[in-house]
């Protein structure tokens, strides 16, 4: 058990005397050349520290050999590291020179000395140092999740201002749409009425020569009237119709293209000055029966409008078989 010990101390007395002379020397290159006295004081004083090194050595090992042999009587040996080496062993290992490497293995090491590099000036082992460079990445993904939500908020807020403003012109543009459908109907029944008024008036008597006296008698009276005449005659010539109603025929022709237009009569003039009233259900008749023929001609037609559309009062209108 003693022998390793022994051995070890003097490879440790040897490599320290070595690493002396090494710093020495080195440290006198540095200083350049110096007198053969003073290289010869120097040399000497170098070895009087490395012998004095050496004495203080072995007395460490002699104690750590005492300290081997009592813990091996009472059992307690344990497997013992190599001794370590004194300071100025580590300081002459430090000034060793240190041989240089290729570009890329500086780039190389100065990359992974930057990963370790302290916090706060000093230096931090590696698992510090993926502990902070995991902390700092979740920060950027934090930030860049704040940002993305910022971007998300303005797109929207943009949306909905845009849709906003879409809702509003379309409300604009319905409001104005109604208001160009109310004006157009206030239009047509203004017109409606005008025609109305027209059409009363011409029951009114203006000209010379009219010596009925209408004062007693409704106009609206007198427009049914006119309009009930022409539906019980079915055949009515219109200069008679005028006469018996004290109006001029023009104005008879007028009230009855009128009364056409609006749906109130139904019915055929001719060139010969007569009005031949046709009412619905005969109307419907004739449909049924051009329906029922597919294709029918005018001399057809007019041969069926003898059965189809009644020409007197009193005559019932025949369906169409």
């Amino acid at each position: 058990m003693s022998d390793p010990v022994v051995a070890y101390a003097i490879i440790a007395t040897i490599i320290s005397i070595i690493l002396g002379v090494i710093f020495y020397l080195k440290t006198k290159l540095k200083e350049g050349p110096v007198e053969p006295a003073e290289t010869q004081l120097h040399a000497e004083t170098t070895v009087r520290r490395a012998a004095g090194n050496n004495r203080g050595a072995q007395q460490r090992n002699t104690r750590a050999r005492l300290q081997a042999v009592l813990a091996e009587r009472r059992g307690e040996v344990e497997v013992e590291e190599p001794p370590t080496p004194p300071p100025h062993m580590a300081a002459a290992a430090a000034a060793m020179p240190v041989q240089h490497h290729s570009s890329d293995e500086e780039e190389g090491d100065d990359d992974e000395a930057g990963t370790v590099m302290a916090h706060k000036g000093g230096k931090i082992g590696k698992k510090k140092a993926a502990k902070l460079q995991l902390k700092a990445e979740k920060k950027a993904q934090r930030e860049a999740e704040e940002r993305e939500r910022e971007e998300q908020r303005i797109k929207d807020a943009q949306r909905e201002e845009e849709e906003k403003l879409k809702k509003e012109e379309e409300a604009a543009e319905e409001a104005k749409r109604l208001e160009e459908e109310k004006r157009r109907q206030e239009e047509r029944e203004r017109k409606e009425q005008e025609e109305y008024e027209k059409m009363k008036a011409a029951f009114t008597i203006e000209e010379s020569g009219f010596d009925q006296n209408v004062d007693d008698k409704n106009e609206e009276d007198l427009l049914h009237e006119f309009v009930t005449f022409i539906k019980q005659e079915k055949v009515v010539v219109l200069e008679e119709l005028a006469a018996r109603f004290r109006l001029k025929t023009q104005a008879v022709i007028n009230r009855v293209q009128d009364l056409q237009s609006q749906g109130t009569l139904t019915g055929v003039l001719d060139e010969r000055g007569k009005f031949i009233y046709i009412s619905m259900d005969e109307l419907e008749g004739i449909a049924k029966f051009i329906r029922q023929r597919g294709r029918v001609t005018l001399s057809e037609l007019a041969e069926a409008s003898g059965t189809l559309i009644s020409l007197s009062p009193d005559q019932p209108v025949v369906a169409a078989s």
